[in-house]
């Protein structure tokens, strides 16, 4: 495949009865075969007075060594980028072209060069479905040195792949109650890993009913030798009962935590976010 621009209009009424296939953008390059540019160079050599073959440039890598190579500025250049649907940046300092994730600049050495595209962290937020928050560098939650952090991820793999893609760092940040803004914490290489010291005196957490029941039976035992009434023995096995199901309905990575042998909560042990009493953590990505 080739692609010819031709600086003089050709007659393509011509061109087209004789069944040659091409197509033609705004700039007036032609994209023909192999096979139908012989055709076009042997039946209309007129039309190639004035028309040059564009390079097949992919890259924006090559883009920036075909500039670099040549003596004096490339007229094709403009249909390269047309031809790769990138966007022509000419006008603007130093700007050549970019697409979503690069793009070709002169440094100021007028050597032209191939960059990252900076996202902002609105844009990565829109892109991505998430949420920007503010952050302090004091534990108080008190402003200070604020930063701007995207929040809302649905895993630490999303997360993480974003952070790559953008340059970002992930931490973790916490808030208090009553707490307008986030305070920035250590960097985040893995999820949190939870366990029941971190809800504190009188929670487990139970992931087998088998050694629930035991405990469990233990207890009713226990009521049985103190006397207490049929009521109160009917009322603890019906809690007894709401953890058994929660645990016959964990998934994966998932634990039932219980507050005095009753149900709590069900939580993941491994998660990017946690809450408990005040306190409130999640993951977070910052430039």
């Amino acid at each position: 495949m080739k692609t010819i621009n031709f600086r003089n209009q050709p007659d393509f009424e011509a061109i087209e009865a004789a069944g040659i296939i091409f197509t033609c953008d705004t700039n007036m390059n032609l994209e023909i075969s192999d096979e139908d540019y012989e055709r076009l160079e042997a039946e209309f050599p007129a039309a190639f007075d004035d028309c040059y073959i564009v390079p097949t440039i992919t890259t924006m890598g090559d883009l920036a060594d075909y500039i670099n190579a040549a003596d004096e500025w490339p007229l094709d250049v403009w249909d390269i980028i047309e031809r790769n649907g990138w966007v022509s940046d000419c006008g603007t300092t130093w700007g050549i072209c970019h697409n979503d994730t690069e793009k070709v600049v002169f440094n100021d050495d007028a050597v032209a060069v191939v960059l990252d595209v900076e996202k902002t962290l609105e844009e990565i937020a829109y892109e991505n479905g998430l949420e920007i928050v503010e952050t302090t560098s004091e534990r108080t939650g008190y402003p200070s040195h604020m930063m701007d952090a995207l929040t809302g991820f649905s895993s630490f793999a999303e997360a993480k792949r974003i952070a790559d893609e953008h340059n970002l760092t992930l931490i973790w940040i916490d808030q208090r109650d009553g707490w307008q803004i986030w305070h920035r914490g250590d960097m985040a290489s893995e999820p949190m890993s939870i366990n029941s010291s971190d809800f504190g005196d009188n929670y487990n957490f139970e992931d087998d009913s088998d050694d629930f029941m035991e405990m469990a039976r233990e207890r009713i035992s226990d009521m049985c030798e103190n006397g207490d009434s049929f009521d109160d023995i009917r009322a603890y096995m019906e809690k007894i009962e709401e953890v058994t199901n929660a645990i016959d309905n964990l998934e994966e990575g998932q634990v039932v935590v219980t507050f005095c042998g009753e149900y709590y909560d069900t939580i993941d042990t491994h998660p990017i976010s946690f809450s408990f009493d005040t306190k409130h953590t999640q993951l977070a990505a910052i430039k």
